[in-house]
């Protein structure tokens, strides 16, 4: 921790000859006001592409062709901005964000007009044009219904276009502080010879004033769970399972769960068409991205006007598979499962203790993979999403410790469809039935409005 309030995360990756620079804000969508969903997605796209006082022509373009990895994305709880390349190139990001932090944004009138374009469009991909997408965004909110995590985060037209150019400075002083940033930095370090520029950079910011907060507006409402959609051919359906609490003691076993019923979506709701296109998916569950949700997702005849039918396919896959949730035929699948996990951890390797054998053959292998810029991704990722969403610390040992018969157990228990939300897109030339408005599951089951 810096005197300016800045935590500091340092994690040498053994043979790695890169630098990864991972600067979390602990600001996300879920603190978008009431009205304003979008603000903190708008706001990482200012951050990437405004110039700062001291560094004029920024280029986020070329920057991100530069350097091996970089991007930024706004999730529900924190924004990061990424990047990795060479220390030289490193330290150079590391100076424009902390230019960032002092408040040297340069946020013009033209700046916003031109990315609230780009902005609109991204959205309107997501939300309105891909059917599947927009329902993952539907069943998530109806799956989290009176949870801040229900929001559509990456936002809504109607409410981006509410957004000024004040509005837009004040979020970005509010949000993008010194006391509110992480910074992980792995790869190619050595703490005790890069603390003193780190220090350097970041430890003597002085930040502006908090300004007033973004006033809220009149919500919009998520009434109907069944609705038409100008681009969708056939019907699209998504189902959609609420996951336990980190802390739960089922959670490592749910997202082994979900990871299996993945799989086995990926063989029998095989993509029709266009449907990856669409961006339906079979079957998603991603623990870096607010590990809420499980997924899944399938696409009807082309022509039909009825969602029985995707309901119906959907549900004979979830019985189906619970039915096949046996411990002898999850006890094959499980190393694999863990090994995803552990690819997405990316637990430390304590280098001492590699003895030989099979067991030091994967370390090594795990080593190669941690050093890659892929690898330093993931390292930096995980290492900031476990501090601000608070993974417990034995994590990656619970999953371990996870047997066949505990995955199978839940996978029955938590997995049955009446526990899902179902949402549906219909060829606009359908009209959604009349009994189905605010739908959760089977018919006759009401969602709370959101």
């Amino acid at each position: 921790m810096l005197d300016s309030g800045v935590e500091i995360h340092f994690e040498p990756v053994p043979g790695a000859d890169d630098v990864g620079l991972f600067c979390f804000v602990k600001s996300g969508s879920t603190e978008d006001p009431p009205g304003r969903v979008g603000l903190a997605h708008f706001v990482e796209h200012l951050v990437m592409c405004a110039d700062t006082d001291e560094r004029k022509g920024w280029d986020a373009l070329r920057w991100t062709r530069e350097r091996k990895v970089a991007n930024a994305m706004t999730r529900p709880r924190y924004t990061v901005y990424f990047s990795i390349g060479e220390r030289s190139q490193i330290s150079a990001d590391a100076r424009r964000f902390a230019d960032v932090l002092r408040g040297k944004l340069e946020i013009t009138q033209d700046l916003v007009d031109r990315e609230r374009a780009r902005l609109v469009v991204e959205i309107a991909n997501m939300t309105e044009i891909r059917p599947g997408a927009a329902l993952l965004w539907r069943a998530r909110a109806m799956a989290l219904a009176g949870t801040p995590e229900a929001a559509v985060g990456i936002g809504l037209r109607q409410d981006i276009a509410t957004l000024d150019t004040d509005m837009l400075r004040r979020a970005v002083t509010r949000t993008h502080r010194p006391e509110k940033t992480l910074l992980v930095v792995v790869g190619n370090v050595d703490p005790k010879r890069d603390l003193a520029f780190w220090t350097d950079v970041f430890g003597n910011i002085e930040a502006p004033e908090v300004p007033e907060p973004i006033p809220a507006r009149e919500a919009s409402v998520l009434r109907e769970a069944i609705t038409p959609h100008p681009r969708a051919g056939g019907p699209f359906g998504v189902v959609a399972f609420r996951a336990p609490a980190f802390t739960d003691p089922d959670f490592a076993a749910f997202g082994l769960g979900a990871l299996w019923l993945a799989q086995r979506a990926d063989f029998s709701l095989r993509p029709r068409g266009r449907e990856l296109e669409a961006g339906l998916l079979p079957g998603l569950y991603a623990i870096l991205d607010e590990p809420r949700v499980a997924y899944f997702g399938r696409r009807g005849n082309d022509g039909d006007r009825e969602v029985d039918g995707v309901r119906r396919d959907l549900q004979s896959f979830v019985e189906a598979s619970r039915a096949a949730a046996q411990e002898r035929l999850i006890a094959g699948a499980l190393p694999i499962l863990t090994r995803q996990f552990e690819h997405l951890l990316m637990p430390r390797i304590d280098l001492e203790s590699i003895g030989e054998g099979p067991e030091a053959r994967s370390a090594i292998v795990r080593l190669r993979l941690a050093a890659s810029p892929n690898g330093l991704y993931r390292t930096g990722l995980s290492r900031g999403t476990a501090a601000i969403l608070g993974f417990p610390t034995d994590l990656m040992e619970r999953f371990y410790k996870t047997t066949a018969a505990d995955v199978a157990r839940v996978v029955r228990e938590r997995f049955a469809f009446e526990n899902g939300s179902f949402a549906a897109a219909l060829p606009a030339s359908a009209a959604p039935p009349a009994d189905v408005e605010g739908q959760a599951g089977p018919p006759g089951r009401a969602d709370t409005k959101k």
